[in-house]
């Protein structure tokens, strides 16, 4: 009887509240498709260079990240790891995949240094990429919903401004925090933003 290791590459929605990097200019020539987190990062710290092929033109289509996805699968199965079942690529691209590991503790480090060091080389840097692409809100939207938050909060009678910068934001959360949660949740509702 073998182990099965189960993993997958997963999108996380996450909500973004300012599209701050922390100060300053961008040292990365990719900062306009990467993610807050990533702007003044060295990617190759993250990931194997080859995979910035994909975003050189500023964006990463589907087909590129299915690509890479595809090439992630082909250096486990080259490494030799067996499949449980075939590996699937969501629409939204999500990888689901679950291999054999072994049964020792040695082959199941064996098989999870595989494929961390496929993920390395293929789509650490493009996962990210990806789930920042599918989940940013353009500015409109995020202005869209600061407004809808102010409404909200002036009709409970509380001071804020028509389009609170982040500054005010802050402030707000901090001195109303029940007011501008409840808010915040019914603005992302009404205009199916993901982030302020």
């Amino acid at each position: 009887m073998h182990r099965v290791f189960a993993a997958g590459c997963a999108t996380v929605a996450l909500v973004w509240m300012t599209a701050c990097t922390g100060g300053g200019e961008s040292t990365n020539a990719y900062a306009a498709i990467l993610p807050p987190d990533l702007r003044n990062v060295d990617l190759t710290t993250l990931g194997d260079s080859s995979q910035l092929e994909a975003v050189a033109d500023g964006d990463l289509t589907p087909a590129e990240y299915e690509r890479a996805l595809t090439a992630f699968v082909a250096c486990m199965m080259e490494q030799g790891l067996e499949f449980r079942s075939a590996p699937s690529i969501s629409d939204e691209g999500d990888l689901t995949y679950q291999v054999f590991a072994g049964r020792s503790e040695v082959e199941i480090a064996a098989t999870e240094r595989v494929i961390d060091e496929c993920r390395f080389r293929h789509v650490t840097i493009l996962e990210r990429i990806w789930a920042w692409q599918q989940f940013r809100d353009s500015q409109q939207e995020r202005n869209d919903a600061r407004r809808l938050l102010s409404q909200c909060l002036r009709e409970r009678n509380i001071d804020a401004p028509e389009l609170p910068d982040d500054a005010s934001l802050a402030d707000l959360l901090e001195t109303h925090p029940m007011d501008f949660q409840e808010c915040m949740k019914r603005a992302f509702d009404e205009s199916g933003a993901t982030g302020l």
